[in-house]
């Protein structure tokens, strides 16, 4: 391949094992440079053992210039604002101007969380917050860097009357479990709670919602299923409502970056039931960052559409991998199994003209922390729970973190 200017932009998963496979050795020919927001990419597995008070938050992260050195990549913090695939430029938001041929991108998805609304269905103005503050109603779980560093002395907790968690899928479940952990080990006696729009963990087997269910129950995490959030009083001065999700998901939630929260606590209202004076953690799903939409690319519901090497289908010097991108030609679950499986076939790609595919298997293993030292198992039909799949699920982790960290 002819030398080439290459951007990486956004430190994931997947961009992180691309670099340790170019330390190995057969890196893009000419200039290469990752495009960060943050110093660190912090790894989502270990953020419930983090709350449950198993690690550091310095112990869950990769030092991205670290790596970039190391593979001889430039490194530059800053937070892509504007991409124009058709003139090959991506403005950071600096207002700096960057060109390229040809571009990976692995940012992540954001969170959604509640929209509030006042009683003439203004929005409510929210306020600014950086990563080390926790003095908001409502966090949420993405950016990573946001929620590890506010889970991890759960201050805000110690104000409120509960902790609710909203969102049923593997993350809600998660910190739902860690911090039911956490809070008993401090002396805390607020109730956790978890509100589950749907059901419980409805994209894993059966045998995983009942052993998760069960690990609920025996925490004593209240769980509120099958009842979306449809009313929401901020304890504050400001006051406001949730729109209910029942007119489409595009009215029940606004896309919440990495800078704009809600304020105070809040009291909601779940079903015919309120929850008062609550810490609400949104775990509710994934957006894609608003800068894609005016692109042009070609888009699934606000992802970059891409082929089985994931390049983008409509500009083939387009990559994208982790969340913010969507198969077009399978079905994929957004997870981080994919996001570090399709790295290899990334670094390949991006270095090759002929691509190599990455597909996905059947089945995945997942491992599910219940809070304590213990952990599910699920592979396809075949799932059990024990403090022994904890502890597989801690080296797991820890081999990512270390082996990110020194580049092998």
């Amino acid at each position: 391949m002819s030398p080439k200017t290459t951007l990486l932009i956004g430190g994931g998963h997947t961009h992180v094992v691309v670099l340790r496979e170019w330390i190995k050795g057969n890196k893009p020919a000419g200039s290469v440079t990752l495009i960060s927001e943050g110093d660190y990419q912090y790894y989502s597995g270990m953020l419930p053992g983090m709350v449950s008070g198993f690690y550091k938050p310095e112990e869950c992260r990769i030092d991205l210039a670290e790596l970039c050195a190391q593979a001889v990549v430039r490194f530059i913090k800053a937070r892509a604002a504007a991409l124009d695939v058709d003139q090959k430029i991506v403005t950071l938001d600096s207002g700096e101007r960057i060109e390229f041929d040809q571009i990976s991108l692995d940012t992540g998805s954001k969170t959604r969380a509640p929209k509030v609304v006042d009683a003439d269905g203004n929005l409510v103005n929210c306020s600014s917050l950086d990563t080390g503050s926790a003095a908001e109603g409502v966090l949420p779980v993405k950016p990573l860097a946001l929620s590890f560093s506010v889970l991890c002395d759960l201050s805000q907790a110690q104000t409120a009357s509960s902790v609710t968690v909203v969102g049923g899928g593997a993350a809600g479940v998660e910190l739902a479990l860690a911090l039911k952990h956490r809070l008993k080990k401090q002396g805390g006696d607020q109730p956790v709670n978890l509100v589950v729009g749907a059901e419980l963990l409805s994209d894993q087997h059966q045998r995983v919602e009942t052993l998760a269910a069960q690990a609920l129950k025996q925490s004593g995490v209240v769980v509120y299923e099958g009842r979306a959030v449809v009313e929401a009083e901020s304890v504050g001065e400001a006051r406001g409502q949730i729109i209910s999700d029942q007119g489409g998901e595009t009215e029940a939630y606004r896309e919440v970056d990495n800078r704009r929260h809600l304020a105070d606590l809040v009291t909601l209202k779940v079903g015919s039931e309120r929850i008062t004076h609550t810490w609400v953690i949104s775990a509710s799903g994934a957006a894609p960052p608003d800068w894609l939409s005016g692109s042009g690319l070609t888009l699934d519901q606000g992802f970059v559409a891409v082929d089985q090497f994931h390049r983008s289908v409509s500009h083939p010097e387009v990559f994208a991998a982790g969340d913010v991108c969507a198969r077009q030609d399978v079905t994929m679950a957004r997870s981080g199994v994919h996001a570090v499986r399709a790295a290899r076939a990334l670094a390949h790609n991006l270095t090759s003209e002929e691509p190599i595919a990455y597909e996905p298997k059947k089945h995945s293993l997942y491992l599910l922390s219940l809070g304590a030292r213990e952990a599910i198992f699920s592979f396809g039909a075949v799932s059990f729970r024990g403090r022994w799949v904890w502890r597989l699920k801690d080296w797991i982790d820890r081999q990512f973190i270390d082996k990110g960290s020194c580049g092998v």
